[in-house]
This record gives structure tokens, sequence and C-alpha cells, in this order.
């Protein structure tokens, strides 16, 4: 309950409360010694002060999380793509390098394809930075593909924008205005979606509350 209490305020940007509930979440754990729960919750810590661009202290939390005995393997996947965010904001690429093959390793084993191409984005998003643009191709498009197929809208979202970049630093022109063209076609469908659902979740709140007049 307090971990769910922490994303919940994270989500809501309260990064007060949400700090608060995810310590206490630990604390728990560590009261009744489910030391296999702390991974998954300093997982979920040092999440927080990534979204925070406080990399450093993100990493000490990362770094924790990997000290705990678990048998959730997600959650040490989970972990090494995390530490390889940090280091790829840090400009440490072989570092987030390391890391994101650890994690699609990890991945492969679990067979699980939504996070091997989670992964694989994230892998060729670092050689995207670096101008390994031969490397950085066919795994954007495999992640582009299998997100394509699977209506993982942001994740297809995602892909199409770094594919736009990785071709217009190649000065494949026509290939970049292809896929820039996709991605605001993509936003522009998924922020609809969001504008009508906020509209029916009006209209229902309205209508709960000409109900409660009538009564």
């Amino acid at each position: 309950i307090y971990a769910n209490a922490g994303n919940t305020h994270n989500m809501l940007g309260d990064f007060t409360n949400a700090r608060k509930y995810l310590f206490e979440s630990t604390n728990t754990f560590k009261k009744l010694k489910k030391t296999n729960r702390l991974t998954a919750c300093y997982l979920n810590i040092g999440s927080l002060y990534f979204q925070r661009e406080l990399y450093d202290s993100a990493l000490y939390f990362f770094n924790l999380a990997l000290t705990f005995p678990t048998t959730n393997k997600g959650s040490i996947a989970g972990v090494h793509v995390s530490k390889s965010y940090c280091y790829r904001n840090l400009k440490k690429y072989e570092l987030a390098e390391k890391e994101c093959l650890q994690a699609i390793e990890i991945a492969k084993e679990l067979k699980s394809d939504y996070y091997y191409y989670e992964y694989t984005s994230e892998l060729g998003s670092i050689y995207l930075d670096t101008k390994k643009y031969d490397k950085a191709e066919p795994l954007l498009l495999k992640a582009f593909e299998y997100a394509h197929n699977g209506s993982i809208l942001q994740s297809e979202l995602s892909n199409n924008k770094k594919l736009f970049e990785l071709y217009q630093a190649q000065k494949k022109y026509d290939k970049a205005l292809d896929y820039h063209i996709k991605y605001f076609v993509l936003n522009d469908s998924i922020n609809n979606a969001e504008r009508n659902k906020a509209a029916r979740e009006l209209e229902k709140k309205n209508q709960n509350k000409k109900k409660e007049a009538q009564i």
C-alpha cells in the first residue's frame, strides 16, 4: 500500500509525498525481513529521482537495489536499463551500453518481447547519440515495427522520433520526412484520444452533479 501510494503521488507530481511513502515501504519490508522485495522498492525510489533529472541520486538508489537478493529478474533488468538511462543522460556512453546489454540479456532469458524491444530501443538511442548510425538503425526499426504491430502507441511515437533524428543526421531527408509526418499524425491521434477521454469524464461528472441536485 505504501509503495502504491508513493507511485501514485509521483504520477501526480508530488515529489515530497511520493518519497515519503516509498521510504515507508522500504522500512516496512525491512521490519518484516522481506529483503527480496527491496530491489523493486529502491528501483521505484531511483526512478523518482531520475524523473527529476537528479541522476547521481538515482544511480545511488539503483546500485543499492542490486545489493539485495531477489528472484524477480524483471526488477533486476529494470534496474540495469534505468542505470543505462542515467549514464546516457550523463553522456557516459560506455557505461550506458554495458548496463543496457545486461538488461537485454535478461529480457531474452525471460522471453519477454515487450521488454526486449524496449531495451533494444534504448541501445539504439545510445548508438544514435554516439553517431553509430549503422548500429542504431536496425535496432530502432525493429523496435518501431514491434510497437506499431502491437499498437503500443507511446513506444511507437518514441521510436518514430528517434528514426526521424537518425535519418536527418544521415541527411536521408526523404526517410526523415516520412517518419516526421508519421510522428505528428500519431501524436495528434494520441492527443485527440486524451481530449475525448477528458471530455467524457467531464460530462460524467456533470451528470453526477445533476443527479445529486435532483436528490
